[in-house]
């Protein structure tokens, strides 16, 4: 079977001794899906210190584990949440609906006047409120990079939104992502309101056609991310966008109101231009690192894999993992030329010696999903490497490089409640493995990859991160070769 590794062993799996562990629990209440933790603790965000498969992910910078400390006293043991109910039928994959047949209640029983004051966004206790003013929409422009660094710039937008108090257009199935099927859309409309956000499909229709934005107001400098991004949206959507101005960045001493002040315009349809690689305000970074911003009822993370792929994701641990089984997620691809750090690429034995490190110190389980974008010569190779010594460290994975989606994969319990059209999307077999590596009872991660960083932001929004979640190598240098003298 192409998605197993054959170094996986049925003895290995009978073996393996199941535990009684205090899990977190899917649970579906009138739609609305969230966690719940068996063992009641209160929930206190760890304060932080600061991708994608198949080339899905770029370089961010902060390679600093994230660790929720809370976390080991919330569980016995590695926890894995329950399945979702029946979501077979219709496979659960959602159109963007028209916001008027959702019923929300917000935190206060309404949006007041007060908390939808320009500029937004008002804060209570820390939280942000969204309360979207009528016919006024936010156009997100999130053209830059493959999934992951989408993800990104989907979180920014989110947060820029709110605080200028505009309904966020998502235009993404126009530039190829069709986020109807990879994103829990309707999971926004239950946490933040039937308001807050629109398909460009339904903007278009809402409007009788017209699309144009009338202001974009964007962030210039140095980062390539931000032409490209706009470049890309307007090649492919053929929107048009009227008058456009640079805007500087925010200053140190600027509080978030302050900042999104110069975004302000009584224009109905705005841009911010790309925000993938931006600093926005200490709200976009706290959800970008897992700690959600919003006043909302709802457990866990606002923006996160459609609730099927997750239901696939727990499927298929329970299949082949078992509850304890250590995620690892090996960045490579175009790593050697695109990090140019000494501590993101590491040659194979460097690698196999690192990962066996880290599991004899963090007492990790040594059954491995590793997931990777590396060449399959590459893995097989790795695989030797952490079987040969004693004891073996086994390696499960879902999918090889060659293989772009799960279409040619055989239907599985496990993967049965994927719909034929999730099935053709190459983005649906990363989200999967992103969820497997995210419910892991730890996690090894690449450096400087955005694939790794939104498992590690779900792995804290789920309460799932522990102190043994870190990176593959630590702070280790690769064990470069140098060439010589005139080389260079």
């Amino acid at each position: 079977m192409a998605f197993l590794s054959t170094t996986l062993l049925v003895s290995h799996m009978l073996i393996f001794h199941s535990r009684e562990i205090a899990e977190p629990d899917f649970i579906l209440n009138d739609d609305h899906l969230y966690f719940k933790t068996r063992v009641q603790v209160p929930f206190h965000p760890s304060i932080l210190n600061s991708s994608m498969m198949v080339g899905e992910d770029s370089i961010e910078g902060s390679p600093t584990a994230m660790v929720s400390p809370y976390a080991a006293s919330r569980r016995k043991g590695d926890g894995l949440p329950h399945a979702l109910p029946s979501v077979d039928k219709q496979g659960d994959s959602q159109p963007l609906l028209p916001v008027s047949v959702h019923s929300w209640i917000p935190p206060d029983g309404r949006c007041r006047a007060q908390d939808a004051a320009v500029p937004g966004g008002t804060l209570h206790s820390h939280s942000l409120v969204w309360c979207p003013t009528r016919n006024r929409y936010l156009m997100m422009i999130c053209g830059a990079g493959r999934l992951c660094n989408r993800l990104s710039c989907i979180m920014n937008h989110m947060v820029a939104a709110t605080f200028l108090n505009r309904t966020l257009v998502f235009p993404l199935e126009e530039l190829g992502l069709p986020f109807d099927i990879l994103i829990d859309v309707p999971r926004i409309w239950r946490c933040l309101g039937p308001s807050t956000v629109i398909s460009l499909k339904d903007f278009r229709t809402l409007r009788h056609g017209d699309d144009h934005v009338d202001v974009m107001r964007f962030f210039d400098g140095h980062n390539p991310s931000i032409a490209k991004g706009i470049s890309v949206f307007q090649n492919v959507t053929g929107i048009t966008i009227g008058k456009s101005e640079v805007v500087t960045a925010r200053q140190k001493e600027q509080s978030s109101i302050e900042f999104f002040q110069q975004f302000s315009l009584d224009v109905e349809v705005l841009s911010v231009g790309e925000l993938f690689g931006v600093s926005l305000s200490k709200e976009a970074n706290a959800m970008q690192h897992g700690r959600e911003p919003w006043t909302t009822s709802c457990k866990g993370s606002i923006l996160q894999p459609h609730k099927v792929i997750v239901s696939v994701a727990l499927n298929f641990i329970r299949t082949f993992l078992g509850s304890r089984y250590t995620g690892v997620h090996l960045r490579r691809g175009d790593f050697l030329k695109a990090c140019g750090r000494s501590s993101c690429f590491y040659p194979l034995p460097q690698l196999a010696k690192c990962i066996r490190r880290q599991l004899e110190a963090t007492k990790a389980s040594e059954l491995l999903f590793l997931a990777t974008d590396a060449q399959e010569e590459e893995v097989e190779e790795l695989i030797v490497l952490l079987e040969r010594d004693r004891p073996p460290i086994k390696v499960v994975r879902l999918s090889s490089p060659g293989e772009g989606s799960l279409e040619k994969m055989p239907i599985r319990h496990w993967n049965r409640h994927l719909t034929e059209e999730q099935r053709q999307v190459p983005q649906v077999i990363s989200l999967v493995e992103l969820s497997i590596c995210a419910l892991a009872g730890s996690f090894f991660f690449s450096n400087y990859s955005t694939f790794s960083r939104e498992i590690r932001r779900l792995r804290t929004a789920w309460r799932l991160s522990t102190s043994r979640d870190r990176p593959i190598c630590g702070g280790e240098k690769a064990d470069w070769a140098k060439g010589p003298a005139w080389w260079t």
